[in-house]
């Protein structure tokens, strides 16, 4: 259709509905659901499963706002969108993960550019990738991935850089992965604190939030009230710059306040 679809994902149906359009369908029987060159919206409902496939369709744009979405809010337990796999590959798919260690998408899906979750995980693309985080739970990626409603985070196996924003917090774990990862923090005001000991960020945006992190290796401060806590045991902080440096095996860059 030349429209924006919803599809709500149930027990054994589909659903589905268009923006600017009285007509409706209701589906059974259906594996694998395909959207069209407009947005797509797939909605699972709390029960909802599809033992197959879905491929967002189409010629998605993170500047316009013509994103494919999948929304698995309703869903209870600690869901995991792993967009990990080589979509290059033919045949393979994105996956979800069910909370149970089972999966309500059987197969997986492709063309997806935002999700929408409820405290659930994500895990990166398998390249180099900035992540912004604007919000509570909430962010995107320099490959033009949204997300809202993700408490947990984790990189890839390269290079990757997670930059919070004013607003911007995650209320679970941030693991970097592997690779050489910075994490980025010098847009929240106030007197944040990263702790090498706990690995744990406080303070992020003046509120008592605690980030637990994981596989971090170069930090950003603000310049102005940042503390950087170091680990116990006589280790060596060397100062290579006005407030820059590295100490056992971590460099940080804008900390005026070491502890």
């Amino acid at each position: 259709s030349n429209d924006d679809a919803t599809w709500v994902i149930g027990v054994g149906q589909v659903d589905v509905t268009f923006a600017s359009s009285p007509i409706s369908f209701t589906l059974t029987g259906i594996n694998d659901l395909i959207g069209g060159d407009f947005v797509d919206t797939f909605i699972f409902t709390a029960l909802g499963e599809l033992n197959g496939t879905i491929d967002g369709g189409g010629t998605a744009s993170s500047l316009t706002g013509t994103r494919d979405i999948i929304d698995i809010s309703a869903k209870g337990g600690g869901n995991v969108i792993d967009l990990s796999p080589d979509n290059s590959v033919p045949g393979t798919y994105d996956l979800i993960n069910g909370g149970g260690g089972s999966s309500f998408l059987t197969v997986g899906f492709i063309g997806i550019e935002e999700f929408i979750g409820d405290g659930d995980s994500l895990i990166s693309e398998a390249v180099s990738t900035t992540w912004t985080i604007d919000g509570a739970d909430e962010g995107s990626s320099g490959s033009g991935i949204v997300f809202e409603g993700f408490s947990d985070l984790t990189g890839s196996t390269f290079d990757d850089t997670f930059i919070f924003e004013t607003g911007g917090s995650l209320s679970g774990v941030l693991n970097a992965g592997t690779g050489t990862d910075t994490i980025d923090i010098s847009q929240i005001v106030g007197a944040n604190t990263v702790n090498l000991q706990t690995t744990t960020i406080s303070g992020l945006g003046g509120v008592s939030v605690n980030l637990d992190y994981q596989n971090a290796e170069t930090f950003i401060g603000d310049n102005t009230a940042d503390v950087l806590t170091v680990l116990d045991g006589g280790v060596t902080v060397n100062i290579t710059g006005q407030n820059d440096g590295d100490v056992a095996g971590n460099t940080f860059t804008d900390f005026p306040n070491i502890n």
